[in-house]
């Protein structure tokens, strides 16, 4: 899928999570220590040097050296790599290592704001080693990356997700990740919301086909599942109810009140004339039947979804889009709270189908040892 990125490797794309940079953002938006426990300027702000720390170490066991960082700042330099980050050393001079655990960056003009950038995928730094041992292929799903941060790349299957676990021998304790796995499926949600927003639709519809592209990581993870659900519910389907919300006018409601009445049980009687004989046909009878029917007879997203898109293309005015969305509301609720109020199974029917069991069914009573 195009929604996924082709490259993990931060010197081509803004935002990766698994490597450190030199300098950590604060959420006041300051920058502190990170693989660089300090730095100082030289004469006229000329020349940066940064002392690194002496305890990290990469997912491979390597040490973190001067050499890996000179590296891959380097790497942002040169245009063969494309790099996205490359405006930030636009007035570097040199970058070089002067000992196991300094660097040493030289500028052909001052530059107050590069100092900043090291806090940012700008500054990130992957293993020197490894990166050249896979050339053209490092940063894909088939190279791989390789740095000190604390989340490793596991698995990343294009197009469906990519898995990242915690890297236990992170070198800041106070910050190793609680969670030990993470997968990327959301961005397969987002970039598909990008998508159909693009194309003048809904975003929160993709979230529905989202299920369909990628059952097969759904069906691996259960877990995975529960959080993209939420991710959605919580994301994407609030804003998008808030907006169809706001576009309703009450006087036209009140107005169309006969015409939304005559719509509801229509919409209601085509349910239950298509749901109910199929679970009669499944061997569902009497209250679960009734209680199945009745919570098949909603339609909230795609109901909603519908007339907000006729409305955004013209098709409808404020007037129409009010009693169809009031419609689809009334056929959500109403039928939902006569289910759950008047014909929620009970335990013997969602067990036998009926409200007692038939004699051969019976089952003696539990009798503790």
């Amino acid at each position: 899928m195009a929604m996924f990125p082709a490259f993990l490797d931060t010197c081509a794309l803004y935002g990766s999570y698994l490597c450190d940079s030199l300098l950590r953002l604060k959420p006041d938006f300051s920058y502190g220590p990170n693989l660089a426990t300090s730095w100082h300027y030289g004469a006229g702000h000329l020349s940066l040097t940064f002392s690194l720390r002496t305890d990290v170490k990469f997912w491979d066991g390597h040490p973190l050296t001067a050499r890996d960082v000179v590296y891959s700042m380097l790497r942002n330099t040169d245009p063969k790599n494309d790099p996205i980050n490359g405006g930030f050393y636009a007035s570097v001079k040199s970058i070089t290592a002067a000992g196991p655990h300094t660097v040493v960056v030289k500028f052909k003009h001052p530059d107050e704001l590069f100092i900043k950038e090291m806090s940012t995928v700008a500054g990130d730094v992957s293993e020197e080693q490894y990166t050249k041992a896979k050339g053209s292929s490092y940063g894909t799903a088939q190279g791989g990356v390789m740095c000190s941060g604390p989340f490793r790349l596991a698995k990343w299957s294009p197009g469906q997700s990519i898995t990242l676990t915690r890297y236990d021998g992170y070198w800041d304790p106070s910050l190793k990740a609680k969670s030990t796995q993470v997968k990327f499926v959301f961005l397969l949600l987002l970039g598909l919301g990008a998508l159909a927003t693009a194309a003048r639709s809904e975003a929160v519809l993709p979230a529905y086909l989202l299920g369909l592209v990628a059952a097969g990581a759904f069906h691996e993870d259960p877990r995975l599942l529960g959080r993209i659900r939420g991710t959605a519910f919580s994301l994407l389907t609030p804003f998008f109810f808030l907006k169809a919300g706001t576009l309703i006018v009450v006087q036209a409601v009140l107005n169309g009140l006969v015409a939304i009445l005559l719509l509801f049980g229509v919409k209601v009687g085509a349910k239950f004339i298509g749901v109910y004989p199929a679970t009669l046909a499944f061997h569902l009878r009497g209250r679960q039947s009734l209680y199945t029917t009745l919570m098949m007879s909603t339609g909230l997203t795609f109901g909603s979804i519908s007339a907000l898109f006729g409305l955004t293309h013209g098709y409808i005015d404020r007037g129409q889009y009010s009693v169809l969305v009031t419609v689809v509301v009334m056929t959500a609720l109403v039928p939902t709270v006569v289910a759950q109020t008047f014909f929620h199974p009970r335990t013997a029917e969602l067990r036998w189908g009926r409200t007692s069991p038939a004699p051969d069914e019976a089952v003696e009573p539990y009798m503790p040892r």
